[in-house]
């Protein structure tokens, strides 16, 4: 996929600053900001330390407690090793971990050095990763012995990696050729040196890739400034986190939600975050209790499996005050089912990787609407243009158009920088509509939307009525764009055999449903069995995967 690395200097692959879309900041985030050193290790811990609450908890991870202190101290010998080896600001350095204090302390040592942070999940096919390793031309990489065996292989051939760092948890693992040193031991021997790199309003400090919604992952830059103003934004609207809140969820930091959730956000606010490796619903929801956890966070899936546990009982969440679900689709049979069950709502938002964390939320005013992702936070300005290229009505689908701190910036993608800014405005493909109250409702990606006779439908609610179906596992629709046939594409559970009958039955039972429901025209005429659907790690249905399957 691609063979030479971008090394170097990290403005040779950063678009012009005239292609970007219009950055707007609120005033009082830059009261808080005051224009000195925009570097996030100070942002983040130091200024927690310094102003006398090291002694308070970043993270608890499997029972123990870690302190800012202990980051503090911890990310300063990290840095110093990264120093010590010639990293410089600028160089970029990929991780590949679990929630977990490790890789929280790696992005503090990161930040710190003016470096940047290039998370890269583990579940991506090697191929992927030594592509996502070249095109950032990372200089180091960091992963656990948990991946070691499927990392090794990679960075053999990939000589720009000048360090390859792994961390072991207790895991005795012999170093190798390839390994150049061991976290713990970096940790334990570098020296306590205090480094603080001088970071200016827009230093990049991030890249993060998307999930591969629409096909390759694409790598998204973010800068100093706008990084700290959508802490702020997120947290004084959204979390509302002190240093007497500990938040929970799953997802991982190698994306934007997670890395925004757990590496970012509660440590801007000085707050506590329970992580763990992999999700147990059973065992969360007693640490839930135990902890007394009061802000809850993740895709729908993480509130589904909550609620499917065995020792799930309320009772047991009696200390969570919020929870916020975004990254996929909320849909109503879970909201209701979440909000029977505990007495209070789950406040949907909407965010994406190009604009790092949430623009929009039910939970800025504390109303949930189900089946909206809320109104925007403030400091986040959304237009939506229909077909016209007008502002669209009440009810009307269109392009959303976003302004804020952050917005679409592609790394060495020109092409894909010039399509996604409109009129300063950052554009990256979704549909969505506003109703009367002014609260937004996504619709799907532009690629993926069904037409019938000039009328446009949401694949999304059509999937919605058949989530929980007792024959399906999973389920989801794509449009032949040369027929204009609706094609249902189904994942029967297991222990369902595949027939024509079973077609019939189904097609026929989701059109009554879909005019009973929704009332809508629209036909499903074909049924195509599956054994699974392609979803991205947050669940997002990869319906170009799908229709190049069916080839239509």
């Amino acid at each position: 996929m691609i063979k030479d690395a971008l090394t170097g200097d990290p403005w040779e692959y950063i678009p012009d600053s005239k292609l970007w879309p219009e950055f707007s900041f609120v005033k009082e985030c830059e009261e808080v900001l005051r224009g000195r050193n925009y570097n996030l290790a100070w942002y983040l811990v130091d200024r927690h330390v310094k102003s006398g609450f090291g002694d308070n908890f970043f993270a608890i991870f499997d029972g123990k407690k870690y302190s800012y202190e202990y980051a503090y101290k911890a990310s300063i010998r990290l840095a110093n090793y990264f120093r010590r080896k010639g990293f410089k600001k600028g160089d970029r350095i990929a991780f590949s971990l679990l929630n977990s204090p490790q890789a929280v302390i790696l992005n503090f040592a990161i930040f710190r050095i003016g470096a940047i942070p290039v998370p890269i999940s583990s579940n991506w096919k090697p191929e992927i990763i030594d592509y996502l390793l070249r095109f950032s031309g990372a200089r180091a990489f960091i992963f656990s012995t948990r991946t070691i065996d499927k990392m090794i292989p990679i960075v053999k051939n990939i000589p720009h990696l000048k360090e390859v760092i792994v961390v072991k948890r207790g895991v005795e693992v012999e170093k190798t050729e390839e390994i150049t040193a061991f976290y713990e031991d970096i940790i334990e021997k570098e020296e306590d040196e205090y480094f603080l790199e001088k970071v200016e309003e827009f230093d990049p400090c991030l890249i993060l890739f998307t999930s591969g919604t629409t096909g390759l992952p694409k790598a998204c830059v973010h800068f100093a400034r706008g990084i700290l103003c959508k802490c702020y934004q997120v947290n004084k609207y959204v979390w509302s986190l002190t240093s007497g809140d500990i938040i929970t969820g799953a997802s991982p930091c190698t994306f934007a939600a997670g890395f925004g959730t757990f590496i970012l956000i509660p440590n801007f606010a000085g707050a506590t975050s329970l992580l763990f490796r992999e999700f147990d619903p059973e065992k969360l929801i007693e640490e839930i209790e135990e902890f007394k956890v009061t802000v809850l966070t993740g895709l729908t899936a993480f509130y589904r499996r909550l609620l499917r546990a065995s020792n799930f009982d309320p009772k047991k969440l009696r200390s969570v005050r919020l929870a916020t679900a975004g990254g996929s689709h909320l849909d109503p049979a879970l909201f209701n089912k979440w909000l029977n069950s505990t007495g209070s709502p789950i406040y949907e938002g909407f965010g994406a990787t190009e604009f790092l964390h949430l623009i929009a939320s039910n939970a800025v005013n504390l109303k949930a609407k189900i089946d909206s992702f809320g109104i925007p936070i403030p400091g986040n300005e959304i237009v939506i243009l229909n077909e016209e290229g007008k502002e669209a009505k009440a009810g009307e689908f269109g392009k959303m158009l976003v302004k804020g701190p952050t917005g679409p910036v592609y790394w060495a993608n020109p092409e894909k920088q010039k399509s996604s800014v409109i009129d300063g405005y950052g554009y990256i493909g979704d549909i969505i509509w506003k109703d009367e109250e002014g609260y937004l409702h996504f619709v799907c990606r532009e690629e993926d939307i069904i037409v019938i006779n000039g009328k446009k439908y949401s694949p999304t609610d059509i999937e919605d009525c058949f989530i929980e179906h007792p024959l399906l596992a999973d389920f989801g629709v794509v449009q032949d764009r040369k027929t204009g046939r609706v094609i249902a594409c189904v994942v029967p559970r297991e222990g369902i055999e595949y027939s024509d009958e079973l077609k019939e039955k189904l097609i026929a039972e989701f059109n009554q449903t879909l005019k009973q429901k929704l009332n809508l025209d629209l036909k499903i005429e074909e049924v195509v069995f599956m054994k699974f659907l392609p979803r991205t790690p947050a669940g997002k249905l990869l319906r170009w995967k799908i229709r190049n399957k069916l080839n239509i």
